[in-house]
């Protein structure tokens, strides 16, 4: 009997790992055309994705941090270092309209209403991003809340629900929520053609032939 207990657990186990990440799910969205790879540390993998219909990069880690409060998150984002590249932020809340809170329309033009809604093709209600949802190539998705830039004037910090609801809300900055970094612009590391790579190695190759003939004796 505890020998199949045992196999019953692990079987359990197994599923359990295999649900923590959704496969990525190729068609739905836009994100197969539109998210950009990126290698910002130069070790041959994807770190982040550039979003080529908003013109922001997005790291690949959804939960490179843990649980924070609006203020770490805040700080951990702004500190946040990926291969030399400083400079990234929490995502904006705001809609193209200027609106915030987006009450039962949720905030589809939100920065991580975009990547929730129209990148990764998710539609609300979800009932399980991670089971049910698409997350795309993105690696560590929660489920839950993550707080967005913005903190309204004595109150609550705006988080976006990358769970159930997919939509925004407000929340005491002090809970604990995930974060997902952004940066402005592209962050490619453009490499140089192997074509001019070429003509660089043999100007080099021609400038150290004339050095050597220069220093031969007469």
């Amino acid at each position: 009997m505890s020998a199949i207990k045992s196999v019953v657990a692990a079987t359990l186990l197994g599923l359990t790992l295999s649900t923590a990440q959704a496969v990525p799910i190729h068609g739905m969205g836009t994100w197969d055309s539109t998210l950009q790879p990126r290698d910002l540390d130069g070790d041959g993998a994807a770190d982040a994705f550039f979003d080529t219909e908003r013109n922001i990069t997005w790291l690949r880690d959804a939960n490179l941090n843990g649980l924070m409060n609006w203020t770490a998150a805040t700080a951990w984002a702004a500190n946040l270092n990926i291969g030399g590249h400083s400079g990234w932020r929490l995502p904006s809340s705001f809609n193209l309209d200027g609106k915030t809170l987006c009450g039962t329309s949720h905030c589809f033009e939100s920065e991580m209403g975009h990547l929730f809604y129209q990148v990764l093709g998710n539609h609300f209600p979800t009932l399980n991003i991670i089971n049910d949802g698409n997350t795309g190539d993105f690696l560590n998705n929660q489920l839950g809340g993550y707080w967005t830039s913005t903190e309204l004037p004595g109150q609550p910090g705006i988080y976006f629900d990358f769970g159930s609801s997919g939509w925004q809300a407000y929340e005491y900055g002090y809970n604990r929520m995930f974060a997902m970094a952004v940066h402005d612009g592209d962050l490619a590391v453009h490499v140089p053609e192997p074509g001019a790579l070429l003509l660089v190695f043999v100007g080099l190759l021609g400038l150290a032939s004339i050095a050597r003939r220069k220093k031969a004796p007469l």
